[in-house]
């Protein structure tokens, strides 16, 4: 009887373990189905368009360039490649500084027309509004929209996924974030974490090492997003008080709570 018992008993772990190491296999191949899913992704946003006017000779701009022209960080065509004009930049809620209301119609059915009209007589323009309201294609000329590229993501200098026209998908901030947080966090926690260490198993007496022990173990054994949340409520607004920053969300942040796992590590 024991024995068909640890049989059942280790039929039911190799089933767990064998259901649980499936289950890990298809959460990673579907994150990494989504990630490549990206490179297929068009730079302007699905339904829009970035229209020029049509002596604007203009035909390709980078998620990079497209975000400095609307963050008016690039104010001249002559910056990308084109002729000597002032960028004019035009998104879809700006067309009531242009025309009025009855102008536009009551539903805005005269919008398309409108924004027409705009960009054949303004030439720096660059208008970012919904396919649906380029009437008259042949009138304009068009930003081509390329699917994001592998130098996009893996050598882009910046992560701004929810930037309007271009997100950005850049992963060097990601990867040099990451490396500078788990350096300063080393270097915080290795004097400390070996420090209490050679404590502990050198100097302090066995009374001492009974009663820190379990406390170290105990303290181990929380999980990482309690350390997160105490970053979050007590590092983050101790770092913005002390260095006067006008927010305390830093790599510094990061690196102290990290230290502080570190140390525990460490002193297992």
């Amino acid at each position: 009887m024991k024995k068909i018992f640890e049989k059942i008993v280790e039929g039911m772990l190799t089933c767990s373990g064998f259901v649980t190491s499936i289950t890990i296999l298809l959460i990673v191949l579907f994150l990494f189905t989504e990630a490549f899913g990206l490179f297929s992704s068009k730079v302007i946003e699905e339904g829009y368009v970035l229209a020029l006017n049509k002596d604007n000779k203009v035909s390709q701009l980078s998620p990079a360039q497209i975000k400095d022209v609307f963050d008016e960080e690039i104010t001249n065509w002559k910056e990308l490649g084109g002729e000597n004009l002032p960028i004019r930049v035009f998104r879809l809620e700006d067309i009531t500084q242009y025309y009025t209301e009855e102008e536009l119609g009551d539903a805005y059915q005269y919008a398309g027309a409108r924004i027409m009209e705009l960009i054949e007589k303004t030439p720096g323009i660059v208008a970012f509004v919904p396919q649906q309201f380029i009437t008259t294609p042949g009138k304009v000329h068009f930003i081509k929209d390329n699917t994001i590229s592998v130098k996009d993501v893996f050598a882009g200098a910046e992560w701004f996924p929810t930037a309007t026209p271009a997100p950005l998908f850049g992963f060097l901030p990601l990867i040099t974030g990451t490396l500078w947080v788990s350096l300063f966090a080393i270097l915080i926690a290795l004097p400390f974490g070996l420090s209490v260490s050679i404590y502990m198993s050198e100097v302090a007496n066995p009374k001492v090492r009974g009663w820190l022990k379990p406390i170290i173990e105990l303290l181990s054994g929380i999980p990482s997003v309690v350390y997160g949340f105490f970053g979050l409520i007590v590092i983050v607004p101790l770092i913005q008080k002390v260095f006067d920053l006008p927010v305390g969300e830093s790599g510094l942040a990061g690196s102290i709570v990290l230290a502080i796992m570190h140390c525990l590590l460490l002193l297992l």
